[in-house]
């Protein structure tokens, strides 16, 4: 009875204590369910945040994706050609100082390229007029003394055939004012001549030109004088009743001569397509050369600039997104004009810093750089 008692007692532990460990294992199991569903909702809750932080901030930067893009940038056609051209504008304005500063003293008629100019016209009146005047001269001298003349046989040289070919000169090559040039050529000119103020003359610039103390309106006052004794002993030989064969000939020299000298200032007086007539021009490069000028012709050989863009989100945000840049490069020669020697002759190169389009529009400072080309810098 005692025995089957403690095995019943040991039984009952066995089973107490097989329970209590089947319990406690399946606490545990509950316990470690309960902390993996805990974190599992925790890291859920963490994305569920991170992604509306994400969908935040995608929403403040959507205004910026359409500009953003992919970076890329499309112009118009000429897009900042404008403000190419007025940084080229300040280049050349540097340049024109970097030219001046080659010609410290002296006086200069300042050319824009190949502007049409030379001072041969004047030339050619000179010696026209100088012949003329010694043709009547002579003609006039070779007539009988009754006439005038010396009445002796005077050796005169045939008549020169200028008469035809002069007046074409005189409608054509007397022509002071400018032709048609580059208006970047022009520019340069324009702004080299501000930068030698008192020392530089356009004769494009001359169209009234004074007569006072003119050596070519005297010479003509001369001709004029030499014409009226030549009609007079023209006159006087038509009156001999009977003229000898070498009065005769006297007679048609002076016509002669008299006819080239009528011809020649009729040419000086006749307009040409321009509406001025050669005389005109003859006296603006008259007084253009009593200047004692010497001959400056500057040449823009290059102008242009460059365009840089920039699109991304800094640019977005207010930074420049476009550039530009100018720059030319000028060239120059002088010389003299009455022995072609040639004086200071050179090139140089210009350019701006890049500077952004809103500065350019805005007509903020530019600085431009010239350099001497070929020299050492």
């Amino acid at each position: 009875m005692r025995k089957s008692q403690v095995g019943v007692w040991t039984f009952s532990l066995c089973l107490i204590w097989t329970t209590g460990s089947a319990l406690r294992a399946q606490d545990t199991a509950d316990t470690n369910k309960s902390d993996t569903a805990k974190r599992t909702d925790t890291l859920t809750e963490l994305a569920a945040l991170e992604k509306a932080r994400a969908d935040l901030i995608a929403a403040k930067l959507a205004p910026l994706t359409a500009v953003a893009g992919d970076g890329k940038v499309t112009l118009g056609d000429n897009a900042g050609s404008t403000e190419a051209w007025l940084l080229a504008g300040d280049a050349v304005g540097v340049a024109a100082s970097k030219i001046a500063k080659q010609f410290p003293t002296g006086n200069f008629i300042v050319l824009a390229g190949d502007e049409t100019f030379s001072f041969k016209p004047l030339a050619a009146f000179v010696i026209e007029e100088t012949s003329t005047s010694q043709q009547l001269s002579d003609a006039v001298a070779a007539g009988p003394k009754s006439c005038g003349g010396a009445g002796t046989t005077i050796k005169v040289l045939p008549l020169i055939p200028l008469i035809g070919s002069l007046a074409s000169a005189l409608r054509t090559d007397t022509e002071v004012r400018s032709v048609a040039v580059d208006a970047k050529d022009r520019l340069l000119a324009n702004t080299l001549a501000g930068k030698l103020t008192g020392r530089a003359y356009l004769p494009s610039a001359l169209t009234a030109p004074s007569a006072k103390d003119s050596d070519v309106l005297k010479q003509l006052a001369a001709l004029d004088t030499t014409q009226d004794r030549a009609a007079a002993a023209k006159a006087c030989i038509a009156a001999i009743k009977k003229p000898s064969e070498d009065e005769k000939a006297s007679g048609a020299r002076i016509d002669a001569a008299l006819t080239r000298s009528k011809a020649f200032e009729t040419a000086l007086g006749t307009s040409d397509a321009s509406g001025a007539p050669p005389l005109a021009n003859i006296l603006a490069l008259e007084k253009l050369k009593q200047n004692e000028v010497s001959v400056i012709r500057v040449y823009i050989d290059r102008a242009g600039g460059s365009l840089i863009t920039r699109r991304n989100l800094w640019t977005a945000l207010g930074a420049p997104a476009i550039g530009v840049s100018g720059g030319l490069v000028a060239s120059y020669q002088s010389a003299n004009p009455e022995s072609g020697l040639a004086g200071s002759s050179g090139a140089v190169r210009c350019v701006t810093r890049l500077t952004g389009m809103r500065s350019v529009q805005a007509n903020g400072e530019t600085k431009a750089r010239c350099f001497e080309l070929g020299a050492a810098q």
